[in-house]
């Protein structure tokens, strides 16, 4: 895939703008949910896209996904679910 400049700019500004207001977000999410369901439900939601996301965008290459699933699903646990939960926890 070929980006512009122009475009890789404004996706730099995009995520750091998501990320900045992912505080904020959270803080208000919380309110009405426990931090490991909000984690959990935030996980799912985000696993859901990327999966739908490749599916459209390049097709989903069930070899490669069954080779490297331990990786993915370890990979997804810690890093994602596990960051957002004790963010949740900590906020």
């Amino acid at each position: 895939m070929s980006t512009s400049p122009r475009i890789a700019v404004l996706l730099t500004i995009a995520a750091a703008f998501f990320w900045g207001s992912n505080f904020a977000a959270a803080k208000l999410t919380l309110t009405s949910l426990p931090p490991w369901t909000a984690s959990a439900e935030r996980f799912t939601i985000a696993a859901i896209c990327i999966v739908l996301f490749l599916a459209v965008r390049s097709g989903i290459r069930f070899s490669v996904l069954r080779q490297n699933v331990t990786a993915f699903v370890l990979l997804g646990v810690v890093g994602v679910a596990g960051f957002n939960g004790v963010l949740f926890v900590g906020l």
